[in-house]
């Protein structure tokens, strides 16, 4: 799956699907502690890697599900980043 592809689905979900995962929520330090990173590592992750967000007014916001889905995506990615 291309990079673009997949930053372009998450960014252009249902309204449906919005609603769903809203109550998903967590925030940069929870998301920190799952990955066992730094507050700063997630925020780079965010604006280099396409961690994928929601920006509630001035919070951000990070879904369960779709950092599942990016992890998953980073590792196809890399498995096949070495093959002709």
């Amino acid at each position: 799956m291309d990079k673009r592809l997949f930053l372009k689905n998450v960014s252009t979900l249902t309204e449906e699907r919005k609603e769903e995962i809203r109550w998903n929520l967590v925030t940069r330090q929870q998301v920190a502690k799952m990955l066992k990173v730094s507050v700063h590592t997630v925020d780079n992750y965010r604006k280099t890697k396409g961690l994928p967000f929601v920006k509630i007014g001035n919070s951000v916001r990070f879904s369960i599900p779709e950092i599942v889905e990016w992890i998953r995506f980073l590792n196809y990615e890399a498995q096949y980043e070495d093959e002709p």
